[in-house]
């Protein structure tokens, strides 16, 4: 069966995103990710746990490149926070995704973002990730857009071994019958969905893997903050598809 993408969009390419000069991760406690963009005043971008206080956006600014973290135990550095809330269900902690001014402090716009992990209990094979975006409650957006999109990943769970994706894992070990299973796009605001067919093998535990990309546009300038989520294993083993036990979490 093909992928079902975003229902209410067509696919698209982030190829017209220039303004982002570096992205990078920050592995220490926090989460932090930040962007430097170019624009009329000096801006700056970061994803965190919380609305960051104007005295830590002052004292965090525009943080040099980092070098690219290790990719660890899941493909392209994507790494699961919390635990799942029921066997249907997981929920990834709120990120702020935060614009400002490192000199005064002052946020242009800052929005928060949750996934939610479903899978039906059924003999069926998908997974349906919902995507929540809106303005914080804490500040919100003053007069600048926020276009998000998403990046999805197929990963399957290799017992004693690196993660690999679905496409790598369907081509290695059943040759010329890979199907389609990475997808991107716009997210419509404040929420969307995404279905995904991930295909047979009851022995193999799968997970996704979504990256949410945000474009900040105003006078102010422009400016792109990205953040990788692996989302929780699912165990299709039995008659119904659940979320598994434990969990990988791309951070080994």
């Amino acid at each position: 069966m093909d992928r079902i993408a975003f229902r209410r969009r067509e696919m698209v390419t982030s190829a017209s995103i220039v303004a982002l000069m570096f992205v990078f991760m920050l592995s220490a406690p926090g989460q932090i990710s930040a962007a430097p963009a170019a624009a009329a005043e000096q801006v700056c971008g970061v994803v965190a746990n919380r609305s960051l206080s104007v005295a830590e956006l002052k004292n965090n600014g525009c943080p040099p490149q980092m070098s690219t973290r290790s990719d660890g135990e899941t493909p392209l550095g994507y790494t699961l926070e919390g635990e799942k809330s029921s066997n249907l269900n997981y929920q990834t902690p709120k990120k702020y995704f935060t614009w400002y001014n490192p000199v005064s402090g002052e946020v242009f716009c800052e929005v928060t973002v949750v996934l939610n992990q479903w899978v039906d209990g059924s003999p069926t094979r998908y997974w349906e990730i919902e995507s929540d975006i809106r303005p914080s409650p804490e500040r919100g957006c003053a007069d600048p857009s926020y276009n998000p999109e998403y990046d999805h990943y197929c990963g399957v769970n290799m017992r004693n071994a690196r993660d690999i994706t679905c496409a790598e894992y369907w081509l290695r070990y059943r040759p010329g019958r890979a199907p389609d299973v990475d997808g991107e796009g716009p997210l419509d605001v404040p929420t969307d969905e995404y279905i995904h067919y991930f295909g047979e093998g009851v022995n193999v535990t799968k997970f996704p893997m979504m990256r949410i990309g945000i474009l900040f546009a105003s006078n102010n300038g422009t400016l792109y903050l990205e953040h990788k989520y692996r989302l929780y294993d699912v165990c299709p083993r039995t008659a119904n598809t659940l979320l598994c036990t434990t969990t990988g979490r791309g951070d080994d």
